[in-house]
This record gives structure tokens, sequence and C-alpha cells, in this order.
């Protein structure tokens, strides 16, 4: 495939290693899950890292969108990146916030519907500490591979 070809159609491309890199990421954490469960023993339900990671790379899936506009907005560049970074590391919080609201809510829906239980957490905050541990790591993942990404096919036009 061409570079030309390739920027013909950039927006499904884009969409498609969007995709593929949250379903490998999906696998890869159900995989890290059963992993860490077998170690505890036998008895654990199979279904169960399917459902809290499959909730989880929803919610990510569906807000990957927001990461790209608030970039638009406050890019990471040599005159503005002090401004850049802090507003990034601010707004982590709430991409953190979308993040978990959004994987609850499912998972409280899945539980009802499919299971007929409730899914619930004792401790919100600690559970939320929790989930920005790993939700700003996900974020600044995410930026360090749109700006490589960028820089790639800058690179490819002859522009970086």
């Amino acid at each position: 495939m061409t570079l030309e070809r390739y920027l013909d159609n950039r927006r499904r491309w884009e969409t498609l290693i969007v995709a593929a890199a949250v379903l490998l990421s999906l696998f890869a954490n159900v995989g890290i899950v059963w992993i860490e469960y077998a170690r505890g023993g036998d008895d654990w339900p199979r279904w169960l890292p399917w459902v809290l990671e499959t909730t989880s790379h929803v919610g990510l899936a569906a807000i990957i969108p927001l990461i790209r506009w608030f970039d638009r907005r406050f890019p990471i560049r040599a005159g503005t990146w002090r401004i850049s970074v802090v507003a990034h590391a601010l707004f982590s919080v709430v991409f953190s916030l979308t993040h978990v609201t959004l994987m609850y809510w499912m998972r409280v829906g899945l539980y009802r519907a499919v299971l007929a239980d409730t899914y619930a957490w004792d401790r919100w905050l600690g559970e939320f500490g929790y989930e920005y541990l790993k939700d700003v790591r996900t974020y600044m993942s995410i930026l360090v591979m749109v700006y490589l990404y960028r820089f790639i096919l800058r690179r490819l036009q002859g522009e970086a």
C-alpha cells in the first residue's frame, strides 16, 4: 500500500488501528486476570475477567475521541509544553472519572440483566483511587501513541 492510498483512507485505518489496540489490550488483560485468579485457587468464575475487562475496554474505546479532542485544544509543543502538560494532567482526572463511570454502570447493567445480581462498590474513593492509578498510565500511553503516530506520519510525508 502506498502512503497516498493510506492517506485517502486515513480515518478508516486509524479506526481499525485503535480497535486492534483496544482488542489486543482486552485479551492481554483478561489473560493477566486469569493468571492472577488461578494463583489463588480453582474456585473462581471464568466469565468474570471477561465482564470486568470488556466493560473497561468498551468505556475506554468510547472516550478515546475525547482525548483527541482535548489534545487538539492543548497540544504538547515546544512553546506551550508547560501549560499543556498541566492541562493534560488535570484532564486525566476527567478521563478517569468518565471511564470509571461508564465502566461501573455497564457492570451494574450486565449484572442485573444477565446474572440477576447486584454489582456495587463499597468504597468509592478507594476504588476510584485504584482505577485512577491505572487510568493515568493508560491516558499517558494513549498520548504517547498519538504523538508517535503523528511523528511517523509526518516523517513519511517528508515534513518531520
